[in-house]
C-alpha cells in the first residue's frame, strides 16, 4: 500500500450544462488509467441519484475520490443551477482549487 502525500480538494463551479459532471468525470477516468467510455457515461461518475441520471442534471454535490501514488483528489461536483446555489457554496467552501467549467459552443454568464 502506499503512503499519500497529499489531498487536494477540487470543486466545479459554472453554469447550467457546461459539462462539469462529464470533465470530472473524464478526469477521474484518466487520473485511473482508465479508458474512457462513451462521452454520456462520464456525468455518470458523479451524478449517482437517480433523478439526477434520468434528467441529466446535478441536484447535489457529488463527492468523488481518486488516488494516485502519492495524491488523493476530493472531487465535488456542484450543481449549476441558480435556485440550487446553497448547495453549491457547501462544495466549494471546502475546496483547495475550483475549476470553472463552461462549454464553449453555450457561453452564459
Amino acid at each position: 500500500m502506499s503512503q499519500i502525500d497529499e489531498e487536494i480538494r477540487v470543486a466545479t463551479l459554472g453554469p447550467v450544462d457546461g459539462c462539469k459532471s462529464t470533465v470530472v468525470g473524464g478526469v477521474i477516468a484518466a487520473l485511473k488509467g482508465r479508458a474512457v467510455g462513451r462521452f454520456s457515461q462520464l456525468s455518470e461518475v458523479c451524478d449517482t441519484l437517480s433523478y439526477e441520471v434520468q434528467h441529466g442534471v446535478t441536484w447535489q454535490v457529488g463527492h468523488r475520490y481518486c488516488e494516485t501514488d502519492d495524491r488523493r483528489f476530493q472531487f465535488f461536483d456542484d450543481p449549476g443551477h441558480l435556485e440550487r446555489f446553497g448547495v453549491t457554496v457547501s462544495g466549494l467552501k471546502s475546496s483547495d482549487l475550483i475549476l470553472y467549467v463552461c462549454r464553449v459552443d453555450k457561453i452564459e454568464m
